[in-house]
């Protein structure tokens, strides 16, 4: 893996549900890796049934305000990538 993308979310069901169909129909390429962080949404934002390879939604169970910082910092502790895009 290449490059990994960390993107930190929260409350953007629609949005994200978008996002995930167009990575659907384009794809993602081979050395890269999406990762979105789900920054404690109510309800959690799930994969909406649309799989997508290298692309994972990650909750970080933080429900406390304003932590898009330690999202994103908790990506990139799950990331697999040799260079990170935040």
């Amino acid at each position: 893996m290449r490059l990994s993308c960390v993107v930190p979310v929260l409350n953007s069901h629609e949005i994200l549900r978008r996002q995930l169909l167009h990575w659907q129909k384009i794809g993602v390429p081979e050395d890269t890796e999406i990762i979105y962080m789900d920054d404690g949404s109510d309800p959690p934002i799930s994969d909406f049934g649309i799989r997508v390879p290298r692309l994972q939604i990650v909750p970080t169970n933080d429900f406390r305000p304003w932590t898009w910082a330690p999202a994103r910092n908790a990506g990139a502790k799950v990331a697999m990538g040799e260079y990170l895009l935040m």
